[in-house]
């Protein structure tokens, strides 16, 4: 996956050299505004945001399952202020996805079964189970690079990395064993958050709807991989003692595919007095 992600990233960026250089891509009086400004620009985009691979993953027997279903995510972004087709971006962005209630209970049961025994559907009925949900924030910055396909709209390629903050879904259960009933066992992650370092890949097209503000339809490849440990602890209730635990290591690729709408702003900047600037005149 790393190495898809590696040449995906690398097409992207030659050939938006390639594009750069020859003027036959470049419309011949296309200005970059009518005050020869520079511009900020920022934008809020959100959306849907769909998981794939490990993270939908539904089994309930395997280490790579994340019960994602369909979630949400939130990106903010500003771009420096450039005269070029390239440019240099950055993004903070928010994703949740809610869980699948009935596999990750069942994912539970069958560790506690492993780690623990079997046991019955009245002693199942008795038990404590509580899932949560996937969460993570993203500081992004990268290169994008603009083509305008005629007045008022363009398109936009970017790529972006930087650093994660994941909060680990925590699922727990607790059983009481009526035939040990001095016996608690416990089931939960060992630490719920998690760094990781994630790459983005990203198209957009924008419609201008007058000099200040935009709207934007994007989509986004998202990828990433959080390490976790979840541990199985069985105690003494009488003497509060731990009488046995078990830890499992996970690793989860967080993948998803975004598709959002959002809204630009863009944001005078160093005016200048003089000419409009023309690219290619």
């Amino acid at each position: 996956m790393k190495k898809l992600l590696a040449i995906i990233t690398l097409i992207m960026l030659v050939s938006a050299s390639i594009f750069a250089q020859n003027s036959d891509f470049i419309p011949k009086t296309e200005k970059i505004d009518n005050t020869g400004e520079k511009l900020w620009i920022y934008s809020i985009t959100m959306g849907p945001s769909f998981p794939l691979g490990d993270l939908k993953n539904m089994s309930t027997t395997g280490h790579n399952s994340g019960f994602a279903e369909t979630g949400f995510f939130v990106d903010l972004s500003g771009d420096l202020p450039s005269l070029s087709a390239f440019g240099f971006t950055a993004s903070l962005h928010l994703h949740n996805f809610t869980v699948d209630e009935v596999k990750t209970s069942q994912k539970l049961l069958n560790r506690l079964e492993k780690s623990y025994r079997d046991v019955t559907q009245a002693e199942i009925d008795t038990m404590d189970f509580s899932t949560d949900y996937w969460l993570w924030g993203a500081l992004l910055a990268g290169t994008k690079w603009k083509y305008p396909i005629k007045k008022g709209m363009n398109i936009e390629l970017r790529a972006l990395t930087g650093l994660q903050l994941t909060r680990i879904p925590v699922h727990q259960l607790y059983f009481e064993d009526h035939e040990n009933p001095t016996t608690l066992f416990h089931t939960t992650v060992v630490d719920d958050n998690a760094f990781s370092i994630p790459v983005v890949v990203g198209a957009n097209v924008n419609f201008k709807l007058n000099p200040k503000f935009s709207i934007k339809l994007n989509v986004d490849y998202y990828w990433s991989q959080v390490k976790y440990e979840i541990e199985d602890i069985t105690w003494d209730k009488v003497n509060r003692e731990e009488l046995a635990s078990n830890r499992s290591e996970y690793k989860i690729k967080t993948t998803a595919l975004n598709a959002g709408i959002g809204l630009v702003y863009y944001l005078d900047h160093e005016k200048k007095s003089g000419p409009p600037i023309i690219i290619n005149p």
